[in-house]
């Protein structure tokens, strides 16, 4: 368990726990709208739930998120101890 200051926001994080974290992040942000979204991804790197609400310059996330890569060319997570490859990695 730990807290992860910033200069505008303020992460607590839980984990990992069978390869599972929980954070928890709130602060504020340079926009002055509202959004609200989550998102639920079952393979990529950090897949697992994230729900989001901005409002106005605040802001507060939850994710509950696989603290694993995504082995991206063999469509798999890697094991402990290979090293991630980042070539052919979606971003790019």
């Amino acid at each position: 368990m730990r807290f992860v200051p910033s200069k505008s926001s303020l992460c607590f994080v839980a984990g990992p726990f069978l390869h599972k974290s929980l954070e928890i992040e709130f602060g504020t942000v340079t926009n002055q709208g509202l959004s609200v979204g989550c998102q639920l991804r079952s393979r990529g790197d950090h897949a697992g739930l994230r729900c989001w609400l901005d409002l106005f310059r605040v802001f507060f996330s939850l994710s509950i998120h696989d603290d694993r890569h995504w082995n991206w060319q063999e469509n798999r997570w890697y094991e402990p101890g290979e090293e991630p490859v980042f070539e052919g990695y979606p971003h790019e």
